[in-house]
């Protein structure tokens, strides 16, 4: 009776033992997924941002915007500069 409760131990150890690896190896893999959906996430978020702004600057207001920050004027205007004392 003592020899088959012993064997039936060693058997739920090695079966425990089996299951080990394969387990570890799932839990990796979702962490890494969960991991990948995250970066996912954040890169389309970083393209639909960049989208945007490549959308905004085709238009003729985001052109003059970036003109004046350079200083360009149109034909006809009179520049001026300010200094401050």
């Amino acid at each position: 009776m003592r020899l088959r409760r012993l064997l039936a131990l060693v058997a739920v150890v090695v079966l425990a033992g089996l299951f080990v690896a394969p387990v570890r190896s799932y839990r990796s893999a979702q962490d890494r997924l969960g991991d990948a959906r995250r970066e996912l996430t954040a890169a389309q978020a970083t393209r639909t941002e960049l989208e945007r702004r490549r959308d905004d600057l085709g238009t003729r207001r985001a052109l003059i915007r970036e003109a004046r920050t350079r200083h360009y004027v149109f034909p006809g205007e009179t520049p001026y500069a300010v200094e401050l004392p």
